[in-house]
């Protein structure tokens, strides 16, 4: 028997439960609150490997 678990490339029934679903969700909501806090006068930082960009 195998020690590995297979995934499966079908889009899941939940969306919840499918990779790509939240991935796009998790992209939105970085975007969205990007978007609220520089109407809202608070600035934002990035961070790529360790350092500011």
């Amino acid at each position: 028997m195998s020690q590995f678990k297979k995934v499966k490339k079908h889009k899941r029934l939940d969306p919840l439960h499918d990779i790509e679903t939240l991935k796009k969700l998790a992209k939105q909501a970085s975007r969205r609150a990007i978007k609220q806090a520089g109407q809202a006068g608070v600035s934002a930082v990035y961070i790529k490997d360790g350092v500011l960009v």
